[in-house]
């Protein structure tokens, strides 16, 4: 259960950080996503990367029990199924992020989800 508290922090801090970014400047994320997607190489790097966070968290936290901890375990396998898309089927990643980049409405919602899990999270990580 200590990889599930650890996780839970790291998560939790991480997802707090992004929210609080994108709601300050939601002009320069549209800027630096768009600009990812017409970039091939970087698209894969990144990619690359975010599968290799996925492969490790789901190895180290793949916990399927009747608690708070199996929201960290859903997050790692998305977490390493969007890493999956990214360097398998770019276009499908592309398509799927491009209601949050053209509506700023959907993506303050994505931003507030997102806080809202990163402060439970970090709720659950640091307090429990």
């Amino acid at each position: 259960m200590d990889v599930s508290y650890f996780l839970a922090q790291t998560l939790g801090v991480y997802l707090v950080i992004l929210s609080l970014s994108l709601l300050n400047n939601p002009d320069n994320f549209i800027s630096v996503i768009s600009g990812i997607f017409h970039n091939a190489a970087l698209q894969f790097l990144i990619g690359m990367n975010i599968l290799i966070i996925g492969i490790l968290m789901v190895v180290s936290h793949n916990v399927w029990t009747a608690s708070w901890a199996v929201v960290v375990t859903i997050l790692s396998w998305l977490i390493f199924i969007k890493g999956l898309l990214y360097i398998a089927f770019p276009k499908v990643i592309h398509a799927m992020s491009q209601p949050f980049l053209g509506s700023k409405n959907l993506m303050y919602a994505g931003a507030m989800v997102n806080l809202v899990l990163g402060l439970w999270l970090c709720y659950m990580g640091f307090m429990i």
